[in-house]
């Protein structure tokens, strides 16, 4: 059989297959609206996780991400899930200090969940490594912007440091790698998938405190509070 043959066969039994899944009984827009109450505490339980790292400094920015989508069910992928949702709370700390690393493991200190995670592997292979120094990765000295998100160890919701920030925000690299920190933009929404971002975004903090000094930390906690 030729390769142009076996192509169309392969084509042809995937859209056989795809034809035998069922088609879902409820679109993601549906489920989403009906599930308000459980949304609404869902958000009130991640802002209770984000409340004692206000006591460490001042907030400046805060955001929501809502998510819902529905499951893929065809002869590649078979998600266990029908429609699923999730909220995330996004929170911007401005902190002031000596040091970052001091800085830093205050914030890691202040984790009402396990104050370790994945926080001082993440300080030690990267910060304590390549602070100040110049990296392929970047134009200038490696700096706070540029070290990657890392877990707060928590179970029920997942706690996250989503990044961090040296005030005054400047040079392309610092901005790049911060910009989504609050929260991913949705691409889509729909019956099929729908996602709302709102509240305040990284250029939005960083335009209100202009003059500021020391460092923005972003947290974020995030919950699935619905699936079928």
């Amino acid at each position: 059989m030729g390769a142009v043959k076996f192509r169309l066969l392969l084509l042809a039994l995937a859209a056989a297959l795809s034809a035998c899944s069922p088609e879902p009984d409820v679109s993601a827009a549906d489920f989403y609206a009906e599930h308000a109450d459980e949304r609404k505490a869902a958000v009130a339980e991640l802002e209770s996780h984000l409340v004692a790292f206000q006591e460490l400094g001042q907030r400046v920015g805060n955001s929501r991400r809502y998510e819902c989508r529905l499951g893929q069910h065809n002869w590649k992928i078979d998600d266990g899930y029908d429609v699923t949702c999730s909220v995330s709370v996004s929170q911007a700390i401005r902190l002031d200090g000596d040091s970052f690393r001091a800085v830093a493991d205050r914030v890691h200190a202040q984790s009402s969940c396990d104050p370790e995670g994945e926080a001082l592997p993440v300080m030690r292979d990267y910060w304590d490594t390549y602070r100040g120094k110049r990296t392929r990765a970047f134009e200038g000295p490696y700096i706070p912007d540029y070290l990657p998100g890392y877990s707060l160890g928590c179970n029920d919701v997942e706690v996250r440091v989503a990044g961090w920030s040296t005030l005054p925000v400047t040079g392309k690299d610092a901005i790049v790698q911060q910009e989504n920190s609050m929260g991913r933009p949705c691409s889509e929404h729909g019956d099929e998938h729908v996602c709302q971002l709102e509240g305040s975004t990284a250029p939005d903090v960083w335009a209100d405190i202009p003059e500021a000094s020391g460092w923005i930390v972003y947290l974020t906690a995030e919950k699935q509070y619905a699936q079928r």
